[in-house]
């Protein structure tokens, strides 16, 4: 008798949560809201930072492996409209499927960072591209706001209404 050696293939599936914390071990300082409502979807996670001497807004759409993709175009209208970078944080699981939906022209702008499960780090597939918000949601309160999670807050209170 033959008996033929195989090898062991472990199936590990990434939860919502296991991104999340994942997310905060590549951005420690990160200055973020989770679950934040707006008035189109609710937002995973919002990261607030300056780059360039310029307040942005970076949102990231989080799809586990226990996720399925059939909101994912409405959330990322939605990300578009309020954030001036949007990723999608997705797992190996998810990376075609969310790479075809970003191949189209008015995603092009979103990135993509992966869950490697070998390593368990985010890496980055595709980058995003900055978004200059229209001007009709922007007033002299974004100007004035500092990179102080307080200000953030009141800015995106009074500018959209978004209760926190």
């Amino acid at each position: 008798m033959y008996f033929k050696k195989r090898k062991k293939k472990y199936s590990v599936k990434f939860n919502d949560n296991a991104l999340r914390q994942v997310f905060y071990y590549k951005y420690p300082n990160a200055i973020t809201l989770e679950e934040v409502k707006f008035p189109e979807f609710k937002a995973d996670i919002i990261e607030f930072k300056n780059i360039k001497d310029k307040q942005v807004i970076v949102g990231f759409e989080i799809k586990s492996d226990m996720d399925t993709l059939t909101r994912l175009e409405g959330q990322l209208r939605g990300y578009l409209k309020y954030c001036n970078y949007v990723f999608v944080l997705t797992t190996a699981k998810h990376k075609e499927n969310v790479s075809a939906i970003l191949k189209t022209p008015e995603f092009d702008r979103v990135g993509i960072q992966i869950l490697d499960d070998r390593t368990c780090k985010l890496e980055s597939f595709k980058v995003a591209k900055y978004r200059n918000l229209s001007d009709d949601k922007l007033s002299t309160d974004w100007i004035t706001c500092n990179n102080n999670l307080y200000s953030w807050i009141y800015w995106l209170n009074k500018v959209w209404g978004i209760e926190l």
